[in-house]
């Protein structure tokens, strides 16, 4: 029996938002999943605070682990016309927050978040029998409730699709037998010249309990990004 594993997970919810970059007044999202929300979701699964000795541990555990995402479109009723991904922009005002200087702000700051609708993602998260093991259990029956970027962005079917003994079965289960070149789809590498993009999306901390920014850090990992081939 190999000592691998691979856990499949379906994201299917109305709105889901990857960030990566977000700052300040601009709340961007990429085109799929991030590491740092996928991981991040395995930690409220779980029931690991930021900045805690189990959060420190579980990262440590999953910093080998594997990430391939694959976009799934929607079809529509006809069963044949794919549903186009769209980006929906929400405003929202926040007060409290300080000037340049450093001082209190006492006007609203307006601010825009990026979101992606009719949005469906197959990933497979390869990585020891043990650890995959724990991840499904924590997914099947999570300690805290988990979302798909943002807490507005919750799971429309369940999550946990399954454990494979290979990547293949894993896609293949995800796409319902279908080819995986058909599918757009983003998978981590090992050398700078086999990726086409670098993402500064790995958590090495979320933080601290008390605070939503500091002592976030972040490093970077090189990614591939395959085009979906015409059927």
């Amino acid at each position: 029996m190999s000592e691998t594993a691979h856990l499949a997970l379906l994201f299917d919810a109305p709105m889901q938002s990857w960030g990566v970059s977000s700052k300040f007044q601009n709340r961007g999202t990429l085109p799929h999943p991030t590491r740092s929300a996928i991981l991040g979701l395995f930690c409220a699964a779980a029931g690991a605070a930021k900045g805690s000795r189990e959060e420190k541990e579980l990262l440590e555990a999953l910093a080998g682990a594997r990430i391939t995402t694959v976009e799934i479109p929607r079809r529509a009723a006809d069963g044949e016309r794919r549903v186009p991904i769209r980006r929906l922009r929400d405003f929202h005002t926040v007060l409290g927050t300080r000037t340049a200087d450093g001082k209190p702000n006492a006007n609203a700051v307006v601010t825009l978040r990026d979101y992606l609708t009719d949005a469906r993602f197959g990933v497979v998260v390869s990585g020891p029998n043990e650890l995959v093991t724990r991840l499904q259990r924590w997914l099947e029956d999570p300690v805290w409730g988990v979302w798909f970027g943002r807490k507005c962005c919750l799971p429309a079917a369940p999550i946990v699709r399954g454990v494979f003994g290979s990547r293949e079965e894993a896609l293949l289960h995800l796409t319902e037998g279908r080819e995986i070149r058909l599918f757009t789809r983003v998978e981590d590498v090992d050398r700078f010249d086999e990726g086409t993009d670098s993402l500064c999306d790995v958590p090495l901390s979320f933080g601290t309990p008390d605070s939503s920014s500091e002592g976030r850090v972040f490093a970077y990992r090189r990614i591939r990004v395959s085009p979906a081939e015409a059927e």
